[in-house]
Formats: C-alpha cells, sequence, structure tokens
C-alpha cells in the first residue's frame, strides 16, 4: 500500500490540462491567497483571492472579447457586486457597513443615471428624484 503525504507546502501550485496548458493556479501573491481560472489562451477568467487585510473577492472576466467584467468583493465599507463593461458604463448592487442597500447605474460617460436606495430607517430613495414622484 502507497504512503499518503499528509502535508505540502507550496507557494504555487498549476493544475493542467491535457495539452500542459495551465488552467487553474493556486498561489500566494503579496501575502494574498489566490486562485486563477485561465482559459486555453492563458488568460485568467475567473479569480478568487483574499486581501491582506482579510477581506475576499470573485472576479470574472470575458476574455474572448474583453466587454463585461463582473466583481463580488467585501471591503471595509461594506459589500458590493458590480458588473462593468469595457466602455465604461456599469452597475452595481451594494450593502454597507451602515445598513444602507442599494443599486446604481452609470453611464458609458461615467455619468450616473439611475440609484435606489435604502436606507438604516427601511426609506426608499431614488435618483433622479423625479422617478420617486412617479413611484408613489
Amino acid at each position: 500500500m502507497s504512503e499518503i503525504q499528509q502535508k505540502i507546502k507550496l507557494r504555487e501550485l498549476e493544475i493542467v490540462d491535457e495539452n500542459d496548458q495551465v488552467r487553474i493556479r493556486l498561489a500566494v501573491k503579496a501575502n494574498s491567497p489566490t486562485i486563477e481560472l485561465l482559459d486555453q489562451n492563458g488568460k485568467v477568467a475567473g479569480q478568487i483571492d483574499v486581501s491582506v487585510d482579510g477581506y475576499p473577492k470573485l472576479e470574472f472576466s470575458s476574455v474572448a472579447d474583453q466587454l463585461l467584467n463582473v466583481k463580488l468583493e467585501l471591503d471595509p465599507k461594506g459589500s458590493h457586486l458590480k458588473f462593468d463593461h469595457q466602455q465604461g458604463a456599469s452597475s452595481y448592487l451594494f450593502l454597507n457597513n451602515q445598513g444602507i442597500s442599494g443599486l446604481v447605474m452609470v453611464d458609458v460617460k461615467q455619468q450616473r443615471k439611475f440609484a435606489a436606495t435604502v436606507n438604516e430607517q427601511g426609506e426608499l430613495n431614488f435618483e433622479p428624484e423625479y422617478l420617486h414622484q412617479s413611484a408613489k
């Protein structure tokens, strides 16, 4: 019967496909653990990491056309789910540490076009304000 190694210590581990192409990389970079999912060309399509402060992040990118990026992140301010387009448009959901949650949409010129938030008291607010008037 073969002996099983109980522990292996590494800085980086690469898992390859049948063509010897790296497809998964587990590493510690700048004191942060990272898992990278790579496409057939070696570009990172997905990544999980933890900052040195202990905040996790999950990120996916459309490497084929490089148009879209999705990020789920916790940081000192709260939690965020952000969708980005290469041309500048984005939208995100958030819940901050004060208990305020919301949805924000930004156009390709980086101009905020819509925001809906719920504050700590449960009050719903809209930007632009005229949306709030029509919702009553």
